[in-house]
């Protein structure tokens, strides 16, 4: 709490947690501590910041309770989650909407002069992604050892997008914020057009063209975790409300 006292933020995007369904299946406490206790003590902080602070909460596509339809979610669908990672995320969204309703009420806006959003993105690909069991960087890497890759669920329909759509919503988001508290403090979902909702099996096939060299396996003993089989985002909200709209397919 003092190092944001200290600081002084105008603004704060809350990336910190613990990302990964499988670490959150092998270290569930810990996934739930830092997601849900994280964002606690990052929202409480801001009750003692005497100052002007707009807040971007960033969660995740999964906060959703699925539906195994061919659906796509929409912000006021029901949070849910089968894993501790999901669950420990629609429990982040529960505690920014609880916190604000108790301490930052947006109809008080002008005496706390603290806002707040909760952002959804999509399967985010792209440049920096360093972490563990994500699906390109390991698909490149068995390309460098001549290994197949090892696919989890294959048939798992997700909604990709390149990391700079959703970078550039978050910044508009808080923008929107600062420019007008009451309404844009709301819940947006950021993901691709519905053609690039693709089945896994999919993106690694493209990427297995556009090298030209690659192969796939499948890994039986993933597939106990218990992950939505099909994830799409609704993103009507966000054009309609930000005139957001993704700009790599």
């Amino acid at each position: 709490m003092q190092e944001i006292l200290d600081f002084e933020p105008d603004y704060i995007f809350h990336m910190a947690a613990q990302p990964l369904v499988s670490e959150g299946f092998k270290h569930p406490v810990k996934t739930f501590d830092t997601n849900i206790i994280g964002t606690v003590n990052l929202i409480n902080s801001l009750r003692y910041l005497d100052k002007r602070c707009c807040s971007v909460i960033i969660t995740t596509d999964k906060v959703y309770e699925n539906k195994y339809t061919d659906h796509y979610y929409k912000e006021n669908d029901r949070l849910g989650g089968k894993d501790p990672y999901s669950s420990s995320k629609a429990c982040a969204e529960i505690v920014t909407s609880s916190m604000c309703e108790s301490f930052f009420n947006v109809d008080d806006f002008a005496s706390h002069q603290k806002s707040f959003s909760t952002v959804r993105s999509g399967n985010v690909i792209g440049g920096g992604d360093w972490s563990e069991n994500r699906l390109i960087p390991d698909f490149i890497k068995s390309t460098y050892t001549n290994k197949k890759v090892k696919i989890r669920n294959p048939m798992s329909i997700r909604p990709w997008q390149h990391v700079i759509d959703p970078i550039l919503a978050y910044i508009l988001v808080a923008y929107k914020l600062d420019e007008n508290p009451k309404l844009f403090s709301t819940p947006y979902n950021f993901g691709p057009v519905k053609k690039d909702c693709l089945k896994v099996s999919e993106v690694i096939e493209k990427c297995i063209s556009f090298l030209g060299r690659g192969e796939m396996t499948y890994d039986e003993k993933a597939l106990s975790f218990k992950e939505a089989p099909e994830l799409k985002l609704d993103i009507n909200k966000s054009k309609l409300i930000l005139d957001w709209s993704p700009l790599v397919n």
